[in-house]
């Protein structure tokens, strides 16, 4: 099988710290002006104004009416992880700021994304405010019908725009079709977060110092990684001042839930809040019911902080049982000659589905469609891959659907269960016309082509400048060539990954590969690896180590640009 690299830089070998970093300066777009900005932010450069944003003025003036009269707020979230930590933040500010405010979520099953009309009426005698977070730009139906009963709607959101706004008292959106706001990228906990600023700096509510919002930022921390939002200008400002709050963080909740996944507090990075912290807080609803993550980010004791994370955990062990069993039924309804994963079944769970579509929109390279049934509607989750703007297409075959919601990442929607053919057929007609299927061979891009030289704590120095990673700004993944290899092992309890002892300059270095345990076979004493540098940590002691996306015999590969 054909196999080709694509270097996205140059592709000179790189032997020099100095070098490396200009071309990943390069890579993301930091010129000289702006590497201050990048590599030290200050608070007050990165994180904007938060009356940048429309309707700011009017949304906490409304509030501001409400805590003087002493009127009823309900705060409308929503069950995924960036939906209960704006849930979270902005309860917490309400309070602060003298609000009588309650939180509701909904269940994902019973009442689905954003507003529930059903719902409404029954809470409705129950508040005279109701601010929306994560969710409302779309609900003009419902937005309608709280306007006809006198009661004001304040939308905190970030998903996609329709041609229709709703009649809300103010929409706080950083895509507002009325604004500039600077960053359009916020996370809907990054968006609530922007109103509690707000909050916290109007006079008449007893303006509080600037460290009272930035002891918030271990939520919105969690919504903009847990969404994947793009972590360059200000969500990088609220990554990098997140992790700092996390690691002193006053939340029994939260450090409940380190205490239970074994992550080191004072050391947790963007990485470990991604693959230990959110899927625990997603478990609750996609499980069971979101108020028990919700209950753990606003918990007060540490009592009350470890009951609710060991119910998180429970959940978390039950959703990764589900999404295996899922996902290996969903992979034999697999065409590979369609330029989408499309998989139903009415048996599977709505709240596992967005899982396993992700597992195979990267496995396949393609956009993965997987839909499950709450019992009377089909429910789906999509999730991209090859840069396609998933929600567009799916705006394009919405005809078809009851309910659609998300952005270009991923996307959720509902629709009958006579209909799922048609929608299929017109998702791959979309498809067709702008998506290239894959060829015969494997395609893996790296950043820059590096000496052996360059595998050493230097390197991996210089990489630490540019983290947090994540969506909009990668682990840098280097092309490693001729690399003298000392030992090859296979290593798992299948024996399906590789590791591998690389000679670099005068020292060794392990490498290793998941899933490539077959690779073993035929491997020369030279070989091009294509892979991230980073620190294996064991029984507290720190090794470099090369994590392998690919390793081929010495000059074998196709390297292109």
């Amino acid at each position: 099988m054909k196999r080709t690299w694509k270097v996205t830089g140059d592709t000179t070998p790189i032997e020099e710290l100095v070098a490396l970093q200009l071309q990943l300066c390069r890579l993301r777009n930091i010129d000289e002006a702006g590497s201050d900005l990048f590599f030290a932010p200050n608070y007050d450069s990165i994180i904007h104004n938060p009356h940048e944003l429309t309707d700011m003025s009017e949304a906490v003036e409304r509030i501001t009416s409400a805590v003087k009269k002493g009127e009823h707020i309900l705060v409308w979230g929503d069950y995924d992880a960036d939906g209960v930590s704006a849930t979270a933040v902005l309860t917490e500010a309400l309070i602060a700021v003298g609000a009588a405010v309650a939180p509701y979520l909904p269940h994902r099953t019973d009442e689905g994304y954003g507003l529930n009309l059903k719902t409404l009426k029954t809470l409705a005698g129950g508040f005279d405010l109701l601010i929306t977070v994560d969710c409302g730009i779309g609900n003009l139906e419902e937005i309608n019908w709280l306007k006809s009963q006198g009661k004001d709607v304040i939308v905190v959101d970030h998903h996609e725009i329709p041609k229709e706004l709703p009649p809300a008292r103010a929409i706080l959106h950083p895509r507002h079709p009325a604004g500039n706001y600077p960053w359009p990228h916020l996370c809907g906990a990054g968006v609530a977060w922007k109103l509690s600023q707000a909050l916290f700096r109007h006079e008449p509510l007893g303006p509080r110092s600037q460290d009272d919002e930035k002891w918030l930022l271990d939520l919105p921390l969690l919504g903009t990684l847990g969404d994947v939002m793009p972590l360059m200008g200000e969500n990088r400002g609220i990554v990098r001042f997140g992790l700092e709050v996390l690691r002193r963080t006053r939340r029994p909740g939260l450090r409940a839930l380190m205490e239970a996944t074994r992550v080191e507090r004072q050391t947790i990075t963007a990485r470990q809040v991604v693959f230990r912290l959110v899927p625990l807080i997603n478990a609750a609803g996609r499980m069971d019911h979101p108020q028990a993550a919700l209950d753990v980010l606003l918990a007060k004791t540490m009592e009350q902080g470890q009951l609710k994370a060991q119910i998180l955990m429970q959940l978390n062990a039950q959703r990764r049982i589900l999404t295996r069993k899922i996902l290996k039924e969903a992979e034999e309804k697999v065409d590979p000659a369609l330029p989408v994963v499309f998989a139903f079944d009415k048996r599977w769970a709505p709240g596992v589905v967005g899982i396993v579509a992700g597992q195979l929109a990267q496995k396949h390279g393609k956009p993965a469609l997987v839909i499950g049934s709450n019992g009377r509607e089909a429910v789906g989750s999509a999730r991209t891959a090859a840069g396609i703007d998933i929600h567009a297409v799916l705006q394009q075959a919405a005809k078809h659907t009851i309910k659609l919601g998300g952005h270009k990442q991923a996307a959720g929607f509902s629709l009958a269960e006579g209909s799922i053919v048609d929608f299929r057929d017109a998702v791959t007609q979309i498809l067709m016309q702008d998506f290239v299927a894959a060829n015969d061979g494997t395609s893996l891009s790296a950043d820059a082509i590096i000496t052996p030289r360059l595998l050493q704590w230097d390197t991996h120095a210089l990489l630490q400048r540019f983290e947090p990673f994540g969506e909009g700004n990668p682990a840098p993944k280097f092309v490693i060539r001729n690399v003298p290899v000392v030992r090859v092992r296979r290593v798992g309890k299948d024996q399906s990954h590789l590791k591998l002892t690389l000679k670099a300059e005068n020292q060794d270095i392990e490498a290793i590969g998941f899933g490539l345990g077959e690779n073993v076979a035929g491997l020369p004493k030279t070989v091009d690896v294509l892979g991230t540098l980073n620190i294996n940590t064991f029984r507290g002691v720190g090794n470099l180590e090369v994590a392998m996306d690919d390793v081929a015999p010495a000059g074998s590969v196709t390297i292109t640009e």
